[in-house]
């Protein structure tokens, strides 16, 4: 029987997410033959504590703001080691909310 790592078979895909509100959430996901666990990283920092699924395929990040932006990577696990899939980008666009401004009447007096 053949040892085998397990392999990255679908890579997590590069994401910008316009925010305009906080109730925003994405998904990164990643998928691999032979895991059987799965891990997030985030390449500079930690992930969100409110992060749902940091040990599956699918990462869900709620309520994300632009300190949710990085580059994130899934590890499958294995008995046989880890395999880390590529560093997929999140790009998070702050719209802020939109206001509506009433033009005010302006009269011109002119003076001669």
């Amino acid at each position: 029987e053949c040892a085998s790592l397990q392999k990255i078979t679908a890579q997590p895909l590069n994401r910008t997410v316009e925010v305009n509100n906080d109730s925003t959430s994405v998904q990164l996901r990643c998928m691999a033959t032979g895991a059987a666990s799965y891990s997030w990283e985030k390449q500079d920092g930690s992930i969100p504590a409110n992060a749902e699924g940091i040990n599956s395929s699918v990462l869900t990040l709620s309520g994300v703001t632009p300190l949710y932006s990085g580059q994130y990577r899934c590890v499958a696990i294995n008995e046989h080691g880890r395999s880390h899939s590529e560093y997929a980008t999140l790009t998070i666009i702050v719209h802020p909310p939109s206001v509506r401004i009433s033009p005010s009447s302006t009269t011109a007096n002119e003076e001669e």
